[in-house]
């Protein structure tokens, strides 16, 4: 099995497999490359049962799946959310998601920066319940407004608080 697994996965592979020998009928799934019989190498989600204690087939069975496409796939979302995420982080203006409920599952570090609060703090929270003195404003109503009509809005307004001019661009996301 050494020779048909990809070198960059061997140790893994052989960590699977000792922790298959010490637990007899307990299946054991691992996913790594392997040799394909063209000379190349293609990803396989195996499940490795430890069979030595049945007579009859004292071996370990194994069951193997192709997730080539699976893994390539995933490979390329996870490329375009590296970049995505790179220019969301690299742009000059606040930017956050919000859940239906209101609440934040992204703000940008410059959205962090403006508010001189850690971006991650605000993932899971109520933009109303970190911002309670703007519910009923304009702010407010254009983003509730964006979310019912499911369109873009635009306001302008001054926060106190912060001493901030902004501009707040509310585009819904389905």
């Amino acid at each position: 099995m050494a020779l048909l697994t990809h070198p960059n996965d061997r140790e893994r592979v052989g960590k699977v497999l000792q922790e298959v020998l010490s637990r007899p009928n307990v299946p054991t799934s691992c996913t790594f490359r392997g040799l394909h019989y063209a000379g190349h190498y293609i990803w396989l989600q195996c499940t490795f049962t430890n069979m030595f204690h049945e007579p009859d087939i004292n071996a370990i069975v194994c069951n193997f799946l192709d997730v080539t496409e699976h893994k390539l796939d995933q490979e390329k979302i996870d490329r375009q959310n590296k970049q995505l995420q790179s220019v969301l982080e690299n742009i000059t203006d606040g930017f956050i998601v919000l859940d239906q409920n209101m609440c934040y599952t992204y703000a940008n570090h410059q959205y962090g920066k403006i508010l001189k609060v850690a971006p991650d703090s605000l993932i899971g929270r109520n933009i109303w319940e970190v911002f309670p003195d703007k519910v009923d404003s304009a702010a407010y109503h254009a983003i509730q407004t964006a979310f019912k009509q499911q369109k873009y809005f635009c306001n302008e307004g001054f926060y106190a608080p912060l001493n901030l001019w902004q501009e707040n661009r509310q585009t819904p996301a389905i």
